[in-house]
């Protein structure tokens, strides 16, 4: 992700639901915030395209899909994505808030590399996720360091599909997910 999300969000509230609380990070495409549900008051982490792509169909097209690829899958190692909806004409997503650190900050404070526990851990954890993935004929398009959250509960978590596609797009089978138009149901 690039500097940091915008903070003019934080404070107001989305889709009457939920209250952004704080930036958390940005990239090309999407800002993501800590928000809290305010029914359940669980936190979450709201994700709205970014103002610059808002309008464009592309990246709405990106962004819906990744909305319905995470919604379908239900894995400890893959965040999960609770609510999708539009905001004062902003397409926005909600995803589980996971508490903890990017690989990538992990990474940076350890010049040695990680001790190699931590590291099987990683790396395990990442491929169960890139495999559930895989298995629904998904490719992530994007997995980094920024993209691999470590929680406080040593659960690893992949993050940001704004790059995902169907996997026959890299030469795979072609799996339809729900909601594309050669969905059936089972």
């Amino acid at each position: 992700m690039s500097d940091g999300p915008p903070s003019d969000l934080v404070g107001r509230p989305v889709a009457a639901r939920y209250k952004v609380l704080a930036p958390l990070g940005a990239g090309g495409m999407g800002a993501v915030y800590e928000a809290e549900h305010l029914t359940l008051g669980r936190r979450v982490a709201l994700k709205v395209l970014q103002p610059e792509v808002a309008g464009l169909a592309e990246f709405r097209q990106r962004f819906e899909r990744e909305a319905r690829a995470l919604s379908g899958l239900n894995h400890p190692n893959i965040v999960t994505v609770t609510d999708f909806g539009i905001h004062e004409g902003v397409p926005f997503l909600v995803m589980e808030y996971i508490e903890g650190e990017p690989l990538e900050d992990l990474l940076g404070r350890s010049p040695e590399g990680l001790p190699i526990d931590l590291l099987k851990l990683v790396v395990t954890e990442v491929a169960r996720g890139l495999r559930a993935i895989h298995d629904v004929g998904m490719v992530h398009g994007d997995i980094k360091p920024s993209n691999v959250v470590l929680g406080k509960d040593n659960r690893v978590v992949l993050l940001d599909f704004g790059l995902v596609r169907p996997a026959v797009e890299f030469g795979g089978a072609e799996i339809p997910i729900e909601g594309s138009p050669a969905y059936m149901a089972p």
